[in-house]
């Protein structure tokens, strides 16, 4: 008799110890799941970060190379930010000095294009404007970061500081110094 009250007062927990271990499997599924969503964002982060300093190198390299029109770089490159208008195609063709300053900032817009980013160059943060040597540097943009381009002045504040040189928090953006 005592082994039919044992037996009687079992039913069931079979049962509940099934579906506490599935409760607990799903929770492990969510956490693994959520582990996975942040290692993607940051793997496409970081592939973003990388294109975008391909751009930066491109274009730095590009104005070593073209040295002696240097100081129009910086009003070319920020006029394509808002402007479709194709200048002559230095690939195909003859350029000056300064043709080729358009077209060299024209392709680094349409290179970062690609990959969803904005490329502008500014005066570094901290840099006084009446110095002998102007430090320039390029910034590149993604996501909901934003350069833009007013009276030829490149507005990069919602990338960084421009006293302090630091990033603001949560910005998609990377500058680099040139020389």
């Amino acid at each position: 008799c005592n082994m039919l009250i044992d037996q009687h007062q079992q039913k069931g927990v079979g049962l509940i110890e099934v579906l506490v271990a599935l409760l607990l499997l799903a929770i492990a599924v969510l956490g693994y799941v959520a582990l996975q969503t942040k290692a993607i964002a940051a793997s496409q982060e970081s592939i973003l970060k990388t294109q975008a300093q391909s751009v930066m190198k491109g274009l730095a390299e590009n104005i070593r190379t073209n040295n002696s029109s240097r100081h129009l770089y910086m009003n070319a490159v920020n006029h394509f930010l808002s402007s479709t208008t194709k200048p002559k195609d230095c690939g195909t063709s003859e350029c000056t000095s300064a043709e080729l300053v358009n077209f060299d900032a024209y392709s680094a817009k349409q290179y970062a294009n690609t990959f969803g980013l904005k490329v502008g160059i500014a005066v570094c943060p901290g840099m006084k404007t009446d110095a002998a040597f102007i430090r320039q540097c390029i910034f590149v943009v993604w996501g909901d970061t934003v350069l833009a381009e007013s009276n030829a002045v490149l507005d990069y504040s919602q990338c960084m500081s421009s006293s302090t040189g630091v990033y603001v928090e949560n910005a998609k953006c990377l500058m680099m110094e040139m020389y």
